[in-house]
């Protein structure tokens, strides 16, 4: 019965993506948002248009779903889907990110800190160093007042971004704790 009801969900899936009438309750709603991803979920909902992304956003965002209602993987593809350069569809995007930042799962925040810097790269985007600066303090991302490794996404995402704010904050946060100041001056020597 799974099988079939899997079979069921990839089909469906795999008409929407393929332009089919666009995501209709029953087609969506087949899609357990609450578990894992199958492989062909997956692979079918990395090659959704930005179109279709947005489609199926709004529909689950209209049944007063947010991102922490998806399980870890899915908000995974959500922070990537966000963060893809040719999304056409970002105006839901930054709260994606800002959601993915400050998410209960150690993974998605740091996912999200991790491809921030590559998408944002050279934009000196004053809303998403702000976001990676708050990001940065929350507490769950040290232990023992040791920084985990997510700080070091941060950081690189900082130098990524690039320009006087970005520098400043960066060192100033780098500063914190050896450990972190080291890399810092690693990742900006050139």
């Amino acid at each position: 019965m799974k099988f079939l009801l899997r079979l069921l969900i990839s089909s469906s899936l795999l008409m929407i993506s393929q332009g089919t009438p666009a995501f209709s309750k029953e087609n969506v709603e087949l899609l357990d948002i609450a578990k894992s991803p199958t492989q062909a979920e997956w692979r079918t909902f990395n090659n959704l248009s930005s179109k279709k992304i947005l489609q199926l956003w709004s529909y689950h965002s209209a049944r007063g779903k947010k991102l922490t209602d998806w399980s870890w993987e899915w908000r995974i593809g959500w922070v990537r889907s966000c963060l893809k350069p040719n999304n056409k569809a970002k105006n839901y995007c930054l709260k994606v990110i800002k959601d993915g930042l400050s998410n209960d799962a150690l993974v998605v925040r740091s996912e999200t800190a991790k491809h921030l810097g590559i998408s944002y790269q050279g934009s000196e985007n004053s809303k998403i160093i702000k976001m990676l600066v708050q990001a940065y303090k929350d507490k769950r991302n040290q232990r023992n007042q040791k920084p985990l490794f997510i700080q070091k996404y941060i950081l690189f995402s900082l130098s990524q971004i690039q320009g006087k704010e970005a520098k400043y904050i960066g060192e100033t946060l780098a500063n914190r704790h050896s450990e972190m100041k080291l890399y810092w001056q690693k990742i900006n020597r050139f």
